[in-house]
C-alpha cells in the first residue's frame, strides 16, 4: 500500500484491505468457494485468445490503489484484482481455521488442514505461472505489503499516532525525498530463562535481528537455515505456523521481513534453548556486540 494513494485516494486502508471471507459464506463454503477459483486459473494458460479476454473482463473485488494501477501491466490488471482476491481469501481462510479448529471434529480438521495447504501451494505456483515477470515484481511487494498492514497481527501501527503529526513544508528538506518519520520505542522483554538472563537474552535477539536480516526478502526458513547446522528442523517455532501470531499454514510461504514481534520473541527462545547454539566468540550475540562496537 502506498500512503500517497491513500491520501489521494481519499480513502481509508480498510478500503483495500482483501483479507476478509466472500460475503455471505462460512468456512465451508469459502474454502469450495477459493478451490473453484484456483482451478479457473489454472486453466487460464490453456484457454484460447478469445476466451482469455472474457476472462480478463470479469469482475473483482479487489480495489487497486492509484499508484498500485500505475504500476501494474494494464491488459494484466484484472487478472492481478482476481489473483489478490482468492490470495485474500487464502489468509482470511487460514486466520478462521486457526481460531475455530478447537471446535471441529479431528476428521474435517484434517480435511481442512490440507485443502488450504494445497490451495497455498497452488497460489505459489499460478503467481509464477500467470504473470510476466515486470508484473510478478509489482505484485510482490503489493502483496507484501497487504500481509504486513491488514492482517490481524500487524506489523506495523498504522494511523495510530497520538498526536497530529508536524506540519512541514517541501522546501525544508534536501534532497526531496519522500520521507516518514518514525517514532520507535524499545520493549524491553523478558525473553530469558534459566539458562540465560533478560539482559543477555535481549542480545541474543539483536544477534537473530541482525543475522536474518542481511536478506529481509528472503523466505524465513531459509534465514533461520543459515544459523546454523539443523536450524531449520530445531527453531521452527509453532508461531510461524499460526496466522493469528502473523504465520501462515505453509510457512514457506513467509518472508524473513514477515516476522513479527511475538515469532521474533518465541524463536529467541527457541534459539537459547537450542542444543546446537554457537557459545563464546562464535556466538550470536557476541557477533552482534562486535559489529555495534565497530559501528560506533
Amino acid at each position: 500500500m502506498h500512503q500517497r494513494a491513500l491520501v489521494t485516494d481519499d480513502k481509508a486502508l480498510q478500503d483495500y484491505n482483501p483479507i476478509r471471507l466472500p460475503e455471505g459464506m462460512n468456512f465451508s463454503q469459502s474454502l469450495a468457494h477459493i478451490e473453484k477459483e484456483i482451478k479457473q486459473l489454472e486453466e487460464f494458460p490453456t484457454l484460447p485468445k478469445v476466451s482469455r479476454y472474457r476472462f480478463a473482463e470479469q469482475p473483482h473485488r479487489y480495489k487497486f490503489t492509484n499508484i498500485s494501477e500505475e504500476i501494474t501491466n494494464p491488459t494484466e490488471l484484472n487478472r492481478c484484482g482476481r489473483f489478490v482476491d482468492i490470495w485474500g481469501v487464502q489468509i482470511a481462510l487460514e486466520l478462521e481455521y486457526n481460531a475455530t479448529k478447537s471446535t471441529m471434529s479431528e476428521e474435517l480438521r484434517l480435511d481442512a488442514h490440507s485443502r488450504l495447504v494445497a490451495t497455498s501451494i497452488k497460489l505459489k505456483e499460478l503467481f509464477e505461472l500467470l504473470f510476466q515477470k515486470r508484473t510478478r515484481k509489482s505484485m510482490t511487494v503489493l502483496l507484501d505489503e497487504l500481509f504486513a498492514l491488514c492482517k490481524k497481527n500487524t506489523m506495523l501501527a498504522w494511523d495510530r499516532r497520538p498526536y497530529e503529526p508536524l506540519i512541514v513544508a517541501e522546501e525544508e528538506f534536501w534532497p526531496r525525498f519522500p520521507m516518514q518519520l518514525l517514532d520507535i520505542t524499545p520493549r524491553p522483554e523478558a525473553l530469558g530463562n534459566d539458562l540465560m538472563d533478560t539482559a543477555e537474552a535481549n542480545q541474543v535477539r539483536r544477534g537473530l535481528i541482525k543475522a536474518l536480516f542481511t536478506h529481509p526478502s528472503s523466505p524465513l526458513l531459509e534465514s533461520i537455515e543459515r544459523l546454523g547446522a539443523g536450524a531449520r528442523e530445531g527453531l521452527v517455532v509453532p508461531e510461524f505456523t499460526d496466522p493469528l501470531a502473523g504465520g501462515r499454514i505453509d510457512p514457506s510461504q513467509l518472508l524473513t521481513k514477515d516476522i513479527t514481534r511475538e515469532q521474533l520473541n518465541a524463536l529467541t527462545k527457541a534459539y537459547i534453548e537450542w542444543p546446537f547454539r554457537p557459545i563464546g566468540a562464535e556466538a550470536i550475540e557476541a557477533q552482534a556486540m562486535l559489529q555495534e562496537s565497530v559501528e560506533v
